[in-house]
């Protein structure tokens, strides 16, 4: 009796693993409204067109920016502004490899970051007392060019508006020796800089502004591929002083969003940003940093997020070699998940305007790499999730293992393939 009691239990336990990767992947949310495309834009300004940031605009518009990389150039930091349908009205091109980060910082104003190192474009990176500089800058309505203003030895990272018209900007300082530091400055309307705080050891990828009137980082401890990692995230004072920091061990963070509780959504990648690799996690916390919940829901790396009002929150990823938005509810639970397996690609920014969910990114179509902006249209309830027609090999997505897993014990065959 024992003995059929144990296979009976571990029968019923395959079935839920086969149950429950087929309900996420496949069948999706029998009561959610699937997130249907509204559009589709893509850019190609360059041998390679990616989009970091988007900007909502009030006409229904938006500024996006991102990177056109032409050999040789220096100007690769690149920013477009489109009209409601999505029409260019204007492009303006900015010293540096590329702009992760901009906000809207005044009335017709908007500011940004660039970077540039000599890794950017690369073909075999050594990292090897990398040294780098990053560019504040803002333009006006018309895409004119406001100021400019160097940030030696600096990798800006983002950048988050001040009510008197300046800006935040976080990123970290190369040093000697593969040293570095992570950085908060404050910089006035004309781009004058007020103040810096350092952290030693640590990279910031996300800003936001805490409900204390101080401000809140996330990020990681190493700005190198293939080096293991830890992420964390760290509430200031409004001067940039350290009031409490959380590490998360083994998970780079890369964006950072307040949720209405009053708490914090962050996730990332158990790799670090420039690895590409890695799996995808997040992680709900209270207002002092504290977890209440986290998942690892699939994929290689989510690099933003978002609210999406009356529905939880969406963020724009990679799955596999493919772009995806993934979507959660309030409490983290009922993911659903879309990827672009049409072509490779990458999410890497996304934005709530209205009732429309906007993301962007790159997709690899044909042989040239183009700047992707997308449109899907809000759901109501959780979004059922699409099937790629390719899926990533275990080592990529912890769920591809276990599908693998339940696949054999049931004598199934399942192949996985990648492009």
């Amino acid at each position: 009796m024992r003995g059929l009691s144990i296979r009976r239990m571990a029968t019923a336990a395959w079935a839920v693993c086969l149950i429950c990767f087929v309900s996420v992947h496949a069948a999706g949310f029998a009561d959610g409204a699937l997130p249907e495309e509204q559009f589709s834009r893509t850019l190609h300004a360059g041998t390679y067109t990616d989009f970091h940031t988007l900007v909502p605009r009030a006409d229904g518009g938006l500024i996006a920016g991102g990177l056109a990389y032409t050999s040789g150039g220096s100007d690769n930091g690149i920013l477009v502004r489109y009209d409601a349908d999505g029409k260019a009205v204007w492009e303006q091109r900015i010293t540096g490899d590329a702009i992760p980060a901009a906000v809207a910082s005044g009335d017709g104003v908007y500011s940004g970051v660039t970077y540039h190192t000599s890794l950017t474009y690369a073909a075999n990176p050594v990292y090897d007392n990398v040294t780098g500089t990053s560019t504040l800058f803002s333009v006006n309505e018309e895409g004119e060019i406001l100021f400019s203003v160097e940030l030696d030895t600096a990798r800006a990272s983002d950048i988050c508006a001040v009510p008197d018209g300046g800006v935040m900007v976080t990123g970290w300082l190369w040093g000697t020796g593969n040293e570095y530091a992570g950085f908060l400055s404050k910089y006035t309307a004309d781009g004058t800089r007020a103040w810096t705080v350092t952290y030693p050891g640590l990279i910031p990828h996300a800003l936001i502004a805490a409900p204390d009137g101080g401000w809140v980082l996330a990020g990681e401890t190493t700005p190198f591929p293939e080096t293991p990692t830890d992420g964390w995230m760290m509430s200031t004072g409004s001067d940039g002083t350290e009031i409490w920091r959380r590490v998360f061990p083994g998970e780079a963070a890369f964006t950072l969003l307040t949720t209405p509780s009053g708490g914090y959504l962050v996730g990332g990648s158990t790799a670090s940003l420039t690895s590409y690799t890695g799996f995808a996690w997040f992680m709900l916390t209270d207002e002092t940093g504290a977890g209440i919940s986290s998942s690892r829901p699939g994929g290689v790396a989510v690099y933003e997020c978002a609210e999406v009002p009356g529905t939880g929150y969406v963020f724009a990823g990679k799955w596999s070699n493919s772009g995806m938005l993934l979507f959660v509810g309030y409490d983290g639970n009922d993911p659903g998940m879309i990827v672009r397996d049409e072509a490779d690609g990458r999410l890497n920014t996304v934005m709530v305007a209205g009732d429309t969910i906007v993301a962007g990114g790159w997709e690899r179509i044909a042989s040239s790499v183009k700047g992707s902006i997308v449109g899907y249209s809000v759901p109501e309830g959780p979004a059922p999730t699409t099937v790629p027609t390719t899926l990533p090999s275990p080592t990529q997505t912890p769920g591809c293992a276990a599908a693998v897993c339940c696949a054999g014990i049931f004598g199934a065959v399942l192949l996985l393939r990648r492009r």
